[in-house]
C-alpha cells in the first residue's frame, strides 16, 4: 500500500480534486440560498402561565378555621391543564374557529382529512414546561396574526375548560347538598309531629322548668291543706263556726282535687320527659345541622356564581415580530458542509481506486 493510507495521502487526493471540490461546494451553497429563499416564513407566537390553585374556587373560610390559601396550583392540576391542552377538543375549537381547512388547503371531505390537519396542527402547537413551573404555550404559522390570536385563544379554552371542570364538581356538590337540605327539613318536620303529639299525650311544654314549677305547686297545696285540714278538724271538734267549717270543707274539697291534678300531670311529665327529652335533642341537632348546612350551601352557591382563573397569565401571546423558521443561514451551512465532506470522500475514493489492482483484489478474493 502506498502513502494514500496516511494523512498526507488523504491531503494530496484532497488537493489533486480542489477546484471540483471547491467549486461543487459553492455551487451547492448557492443552490441551498436560492432555495431557501422559496422557503415560507414562519412566526411563533407564545404566551407563559401559571396553573390556578382550585382553593381559589372553594368559599373562603372565615373565622378560627381560617387557613392559608394556595394561589398556585400542584402538580396534579398542572397535569390536567396538559390534559386539556393536548385534548381532541381543543383541536376541534381550533380547526372550527379559524376555519383551518382552508386555511390549511385541506378538503375537509377527503378521506385523510382528519389526520392531515391533525398533523399541521401538532406540528405546530407546542406546550411545554419551564424551569419556573409555567407553561409555555406556542402557535407557529406563516401569518403572524393568526399565529397569535389562536395562541390567546388555546390558552383561553384551558382556562375556560378547567373552570367547567371545577364548575360541574360545584354543580354536582350543590345539587347534593340541595337534596341533603330537602330531606333534613322532612326529618325535622317528622320530627315535630311527634314531638307535638308526644307533648299534649304527657302535657309536657317546657322540660327544663315545667317539673319544677309542678313540684313547687304540689309542696304548696299539700302543705296549704295539711294547714287547713288542722283548722277544720279543730273547728269540728269544738263544734264552732259552722259556716267557716262548711267553707274550709269545700275549699278542702278542692285543695284534695287540685293535689289529685298536680299529682296527675307529675306521673304524666315523669312518664314522657325521657321521650320528650331525647326527641327534643334530635330536633334540636337536627335543627342545627339543617343551619350549617344551609350557610354552607349559601357559600358554596355564591362561589359557584363567582368566576374565578384556572390559570395565571404571565405574558399574553403578541404578535412575533421575528421568524421562527426557516433558519436559512443554518440551512445553506449545513448543505455546504455536506457538500464539502461528500465530494472530498469521493476525492479520495476516486483517486484511491485508481491505485488498486481490481483484479487482482477480485483475484485474490477468490
Amino acid at each position: 500500500m502506498e502513502s494514500y493510507e496516511n494523512l498526507a495521502g488523504i491531503v494530496n487526493a484532497l488537493y489533486q480534486r480542489k477546484k471540483a471540490i471547491i467549486g461543487i461546494t459553492f455551487l451547492t451553497i448557492v443552490l441551498a440560498a436560492g432555495l431557501s429563499l422559496l422557503l415560507p416564513n414562519y412566526y411563533a407566537a407564545e404566551t407563559i402561565f401559571y396553573a390556578a390553585s382550585p382553593d381559589l374556587a372553594k368559599p373562603s373560610p372565615i373565622g378560627v378555621n381560617e387557613k392559608k390559601m394556595d394561589y398556585y396550583g400542584e402538580s396534579e392540576d398542572m397535569d390536567r391543564l396538559f390534559s386539556l391542552a393536548l385534548s381532541s377538543e381543543l383541536r376541534g375549537k381550533l380547526i372550527q374557529q379559524f376555519n383551518l381547512y382552508d386555511h390549511f388547503k385541506i378538503d375537509k371531505d377527503s378521506k385523510n382529512a382528519e389526520f392531515r390537519i391533525g398533523k399541521k396542527i401538532d406540528q405546530a402547537f407546542t406546550l411545554e414546561k419551564t424551569k419556573y413551573d409555567a407553561f409555555r404555550l406556542s402557535i407557529e404559522d406563516k401569518n403572524p396574526m393568526l399565529s397569535r390570536d389562536m395562541t390567546n385563544f388555546a390558552r383561553d379554552f384551558i382556562n375556560t375548560k378547567a373552570q367547567s371542570l371545577i364548575k360541574d364538581t360545584q354543580k354536582k356538590r350543590l345539587l347534593t347538598f340541595e337534596q341533603n337540605i330537602s330531606q333534613k327539613k322532612k326529618d325535622i318536620g317528622v320530627l315535630n309531629i311527634e314531638l307535638d303529639s308526644l307533648r299534649n299525650k304527657y302535657e309536657i311544654y317546657d322540660t327544663k322548668s315545667q317539673g319544677q314549677v309542678i313540684a313547687e305547686q304540689l309542696s304548696k297545696s299539700q302543705s296549704k291543706l295539711q294547714n287547713l285540714a288542722s283548722r277544720l278538724d279543730s273547728y269540728q271538734s269544738m263544734g264552732i263556726y259552722r259556716d267557716s267549717t262548711r267553707i274550709l270543707g269545700i275549699q278542702k274539697k278542692a285543695l284534695n282535687s287540685q293535689i289529685s291534678l298536680l299529682k296527675r300531670q307529675a306521673k304524666n311529665y315523669n312518664a314522657g320527659l325521657a321521650s320528650v327529652v331525647s326527641l327534643e335533642n334530635q330536633q334540636n341537632e337536627a335543627s342545627d345541622q339543617l343551619g350549617i348546612d344551609i350557610e354552607r350551601y349559601k357559600l358554596l352557591k355564591s362561589t359557584f356564581e363567582t368566576s374565578f382563573d384556572a390559570v395565571h397569565v404571565v405574558e399574553f401571546a403578541n404578535k412575533p415580530l421575528r421568524k421562527s423558521r426557516p433558519k436559512r443561514s443554518i440551512l445553506v451551512l449545513a448543505a455546504g458542509l455536506a457538500a464539502f465532506l461528500i465530494t472530498s470522500l469521493a476525492a479520495i475514493a476516486a483517486v484511491y481506486s485508481k491505485k488498486v489492482n481490481w483484479k487482482e483484489v477480485l483475484r485474490s478474493g477468490k
